[in-house]
């Protein structure tokens, strides 16, 4: 699993991304990594990929503080750090 700061891109959410391609972030993320866990926890990602309960799920967890991010260097700057500052 790569950090967010060695990711090609610049991801503001947790993002959840297929070998094919596909990407999810926020709680669509969250849905599709319970979905692999095991049987148990599957049906709580089914649930959570319903369309409604998925947008509702995604503004409550904004609305308590888990909202988009973006990722910082020490000392202010955006980006990712080198190997040499972690």
């Amino acid at each position: 699993m790569p950090a967010a700061e060695d990711h090609p891109g610049e991801p503001r959410r947790i993002t959840y991304e297929y070998t094919d391609g596909q990407a999810f972030q926020g709680v669509a993320a969250i849905a599709h990594v319970l979905t692999h866990i095991n049987l148990g926890w599957a049906p709580a990602g089914w649930t959570l990929m319903i369309p409604g309960i998925d947008r509702f799920a995604q503004l409550c967890a904004d609305a308590f503080g888990f909202g988009p991010r973006t990722v910082r260097l020490p000392g202010g700057m955006e980006g990712g750090p080198s190997p040499e500052t972690r």
